[in-house]
């Protein structure tokens, strides 16, 4: 435990977050009983009872003992530690902090330290540059392994082999100590065994009552059509090194017009790699309070390298970022510190989390979120082919139990369409004719719609060439110059 420098090198005091009050006591006992340099450990929270704390249990030192006589007692001693629970609702009173930072001399002269614990931190000024914050990790793959065993030992047959009790420990990964002991029981009650996927759902459950991420349901390739270049990066890259640490694709970025399937590729993503998949909101973590955006993001970020292997999905990233530039005037920084963040997680991060973030306007993200080192490679998703509109309007046919013969036919009439309008156009011919559309409806309901490459023609003529040089195809549509004049929906070409 890390925290131990702080104990050594005077600190008077430094802040702990986390949500796991048990464990992080249980460590910090065996760490005073174990330590070279003697100290002596006490406790103080909110029912006002000042305990020392020892591997052989607790004593009661002094009842009715408010948060201030507790500072002045550990600061009267040599090598003492207090841990603070519950100071987080008051330690904007300025008696509380007051009494706090009266002691730092003599905590510094002694060697002592308050170790203030709780679920997030959000200091006073007369605090902040005074207690550094720590964050408490989350269980390692050992301690969730040990937890299991406990857990098995009661239960026959709860764990099949060493496959087994990987599996689970993976599904549990990024669960606190007490959840993960919570999810292996459920786990056991509704399948008779220790079944990963329960924990796993659970664990899902748990991330989305978070706030933090949102909880996708990953999709199976053969639901995407056309954009052949990019299924063909996954099979010759991000495949074969997805379980090496060195040569892993950390992430990809893409860009293109809306509606061309960049959110469809991104849960694809993750159904081809086997893992979760995590959307981020970079917007919907901006908080009203001073610190916490900051807090909110790198909470999130230590959410999903806790969860890995996971893929991390942020959907029109520009979105999120935009008015970086001009943070400092429009939010204090808000927003370009969120930003930092995420550079230096995507620069930095070691964990088995595919990122991939999707970007209609290219131009509207910081040169240094698209630089070698954040993203791997930076695919464009032009309009799809002929053959990609088939594979896409037979998709569609199928899964609403259409005639699939209609696929042609609707890929030949739609030059220049989306992914999302060819769904649009079939949908709405099968609610017409209650599934069984023909030519002359598909015909009608076309005729309803404007395609996106003929009301912003211009706008997707400047994009093409400008991407053209600068990002990797994720698929080659027709020419451009070769297509035909937008004409009847249904041609008599058979």
């Amino acid at each position: 435990m890390k925290l131990a420098n702080y104990f050594l090198a005077a600190f008077p005091a430094v802040c702990v977050e986390t949500v796991e009050e048990e464990r992080f006591t249980d460590q910090l006992i065996a760490l005073v009983d174990k330590a070279s340099h003697r100290y002596t450990l006490f406790s103080i929270d909110a029912r006002n009872t000042l305990h020392q704390l020892s591997i052989s249990g607790e004593r009661v030192v002094e009842e009715r003992c408010d948060y201030g006589k507790a500072f002045d007692h550990i600061a009267a001693r040599e090598k003492g530690l207090l841990l603070v629970f519950d100071w987080q609702s008051i330690c904007h009173n300025s008696g509380a902090y007051r009494r706090l930072k009266a002691n730092f001399r003599d905590l510094r002269a002694k060697g002592s330290c308050a170790i203030l614990v709780a679920p997030s931190w959000r200091l006073p000024d007369e605090l902040l540059h005074d207690i550094p914050i720590i964050d408490f990790a989350l269980p390692s793959r050992e301690q969730l392994t040990q937890q299991l065993d406990y857990v098995s030992q009661n239960a026959r047959s709860a764990i099949e082999d060493d496959a087994h009790e990987t599996a689970c420990v993976d599904a549990a990964l990024g669960l606190t100590l007490q959840q993960s002991d919570n999810s292996y029981a459920l786990a056991y009650t509704e399948s008779g065994f220790i079944d990963p996927g329960v924990v796993q759902r659970e664990k899902m459950a748990l991330v989305k009552a978070s706030g933090y991420l949102e909880v996708c349901p990953p999709e199976d390739i053969t639901n995407l059509g056309g954009l052949n270049e990019y299924k063909s990066y996954f099979n010759d890259e991000v495949m074969p090194a997805k379980d090496d640490i060195q040569l892993q694709v950390k992430g990809i970025l893409l860009m293109g017009p809306p509606g061309v399937g960049k959110s469809l590729a991104a849960k694809v993503a993750a159904g081809i790699m086997g893992r979760p998949l995590l959307r981020m909101d970079v917007g919907s973590l901006k908080g009203s309070l001073v610190g916490q955006s900051e807090h909110n993001i790198k909470a999130a970020l230590r959410l999903v390298d806790a969860i890995a292997p996971a893929v991390l999905y942020i959907d029109e990233l520009e979105k999120a970022v935009a008015g970086h530039s001009q943070s400092g005037v429009t939010d204090s920084g808000v927003t370009a510190g969120m930003v930092g963040t995420i550079l230096t997680w995507m620069q930095d991060h070691t964990s088995q989390v595919f990122t991939i973030a999707t970007v209609n306007n290219y131009h509207g993200l910081p040169p240094e979120m698209t630089r070698a080192g954040r993203f791997d490679e930076r695919f464009f998703v032009d309009m799809p082919s002929s053959e990609d509109r088939e594979d896409i309007a037979a998709i569609h046919l199928k899964r609403l139990g259409c005639d699939e013969s209609l696929a042609a036919a609707i890929a030949r009439a739609t030059p220049e369409w989306t992914g999302a309008e060819i769904e649009q156009l079939i949908k709405s011919a099968a609610r017409r004719s209650n599934r069984n559309m023909d030519k002359e409806i598909i015909e009608a309901c076309g005729r309803d719609i404007k395609p996106i490459s003929t009301v912003r023609a211009d706008e997707i003529a400047a994009l093409r060439d400008w991407a053209k040089d600068t990002l990797r195809p994720a698929n080659i549509p027709d020419a451009v110059d070769a297509l035909p004049q937008r004409r009847n929906i249904v041609t008599e070409r058979e």
